[in-house]
């Protein structure tokens, strides 16, 4: 929480991505860049740079936080909630009150995309 990361890019745009990277000061550089597509698609790149004398075991990490407390309760939308693309297939099964019960979602299969659906 108390990392302050150095910002590449002056606005996140279809044409211009932005980068965030911080230095751990101990040979680690870390680095997300953003891009968005003419479809509001983002793309997240995340990436380390080892320049430490040591190895070091990494492992990625996402955390999508969305409630229903903070959805729109309107109904316009059939399905409410997260969605995404594992092992190939698109899975609507879950809606935001379905995660606060369970605490925390793992579909099975190579994640291709995720995301939440909302009224906006």
């Amino acid at each position: 929480p108390q990392t302050v990361w150095q910002v590449q890019g002056d606005r996140l745009t279809q044409q211009t991505p932005v980068t965030l990277s911080w230095d751990n000061g101990q040979g680690q550089r870390f680095s997300i860049r953003f891009a968005i597509d003419e479809h509001y698609m983002m793309t997240v790149e995340q990436r380390v740079a080892n320049t430490g004398t040591g190895s070091v075991a990494l492992q990625p990490y996402a955390f999508i936080n969305r409630t229903s407390r903070t959805a729109s309760q309107d109904t316009w939308n059939v399905h409410s909630g997260p969605i995404g693309n594992f092992g190939g297939a698109v899975d609507f099964d879950w809606n935001y009150d379905d995660v606060a019960e369970a605490g925390a979602v793992n579909p099975e299969g190579r994640t291709g995309w995720v995301g939440f659906t909302d009224i906006y």
